[in-house]
């Protein structure tokens, strides 16, 4: 059956187990040749969250480490190349734990003004990893950026607070230039 609509052109075989309609959306269609998933802006965008302007439509990907390939001819993009935070089913959307680890990875910033940075233990565990950041946030602080760092444990399970801290420097006004 799955062979006579794929013949019938009703479908297209992307990978074994993925079959995309003509009308798939590109992005899905992209995620499941590469053996990933759609994150970080991607998601974001897709979902319809708010997104700062300036911000690239180029596609994110989440694929997982040691996967053979995330090779898709033609496309543009990002590749995130982590273990998921949180499992998924089969799936070509990211869950949103992973795309918000993806987002911070790649900069979040709020407004004109507020970064938030969100640190994995993965990422930032050596002395010249937390070097660096600290370089990081120096320099952002010196063009007058107001610097939120959270920890990937406040993001998984502290969701609440990372949030109201957030809340706390809007309303103060840090995500606005002077």
């Amino acid at each position: 059956m799955v062979r006579a609509f794929v013949r019938d052109r009703h479908a297209e075989r992307i990978r074994r187990v993925w079959l995309a309609a003509p009308d798939a959306p590109a992005d899905l269609r992209l995620a499941a040749l590469a053996g990933g998933r759609v994150t970080c802006t991607s998601l974001a965008q897709r979902r319809g969250w708010w997104m700062p302007e300036g911000i690239g439509h180029e596609l994110h990907l989440h694929v997982h480490p040691g996967s053979a390939s995330a090779h898709t001819p033609g496309a543009r993009g990002v590749t995130h190349w982590t273990k998921p935070i949180v499992p998924a089913a089969r799936s070509l959307v990211g869950t949103t734990a992973d795309a918000l680890l993806h987002i911070a990875q790649c900069l979040v910033l709020v407004g004109d003004r507020l970064v938030l940075q969100i640190d994995g233990y993965e990422f930032h565990s050596s002395s010249a990893q937390r070097s660096a950041n600290i370089a990081h946030d120096a320099e952002l602080r010196l063009r007058g950026y107001t610097v939120l760092r959270f920890s990937y444990a406040q993001v998984v399970h502290d969701w609440p607070t990372l949030e109201r801290t957030v809340r706390r420097a809007v309303a103060a006004g840090l995500h606005l230039a002077a």
